[in-house]
């Protein structure tokens, strides 16, 4: 090989962009033993429901409070000066 010459490489399967090869990949696992692999079928995780529960309570608490507030406000007599 010379100075700027190619040099050619075995080829291979690469990556060309989804629908533009002539190839696709596939995944395939071989039973083993019963812990004798890396893989098991495994639930997948359930999405978790979401509680409101804090946030009504915490709601309904700050709006007593403002309530409370503002109905002292009105029986308090208005301060007075000399």
């Amino acid at each position: 090989s010379g100075c700027g010459a190619e040099t050619k490489s075995a080829p291979h399967i690469g990556f060309v962009g989804v629908g533009r090869g002539d190839y696709v990949q596939e995944t395939t696992y071989r039973y083993v033993g019963s812990g004798e692999g890396d893989f098991d079928v495994v639930e997948a995780p359930q999405a978790k429901s979401r509680s409101y529960t804090c946030i009504v309570i915490g709601g309904s608490v700050g709006v007593a409070a403002l309530l409370l507030c503002f109905v002292i406000s009105l029986v308090l007599p208005p301060p007075t000066s000399t």
